[in-house]
């Protein structure tokens, strides 16, 4: 399930951008939203890999950087699935609590996590008269 979830993830994460960069009417709200899904996914990957993180989780990105975040982050999360999921690792918050959890743990995270910012966008858009695209699991596997 976890490479299904990824790719899933990074579909809907570009379907996003790609939304937001032909949407004349998207709001900085919705380009933060879209921005935070990516850069915690990125951060993620940084704890796993033990490197440092930016701690600006709400930076906004500019649309190529979103698309290039998106694939640096798919690429990355495809290779680290294909460890051990069950191994624990210990991280801190960013206000420096610690806490010890696995690889399929993150990975259910930033699944729910996507998906709870996505609906966010989704509720902006609808409540500007904005036609949103997609992006649930069902739709995905309906594309391929």
């Amino acid at each position: 399930m976890n490479e299904s979830m990824i790719a899933q993830m990074f579909w809907a994460n570009q379907r996003v951008i790609d939304w937001l960069s032909s949407t004349p009417q998207a709001t900085p709200a919705m380009l933060r939203l879209a921005s935070h899904v990516l850069n915690t996914e990125r951060i993620w990957i940084h704890r796993v890999r033990r490197l440092e993180q930016d701690p600006d989780r709400f930076k906004i990105l500019d649309a190529q950087s979103m698309r290039d975040t998106n694939q640096a982050n798919h690429d990355d999360l495809s290779l680290l699935i294909q460890g051990d999921l069950a191994t624990e690792f210990d991280y801190q918050m960013f206000n420096g609590q610690p806490f010890r959890i696995n690889l399929s743990a993150v990975i259910l995270h930033l699944f729910s996590h996507g998906f709870h910012h996505r609906a966010q966008i989704a509720t902006l858009a609808t409540n500007a008269s904005l036609e949103f695209p997609g992006v649930s699991y069902f739709e995905y596997t309906q594309s391929k």
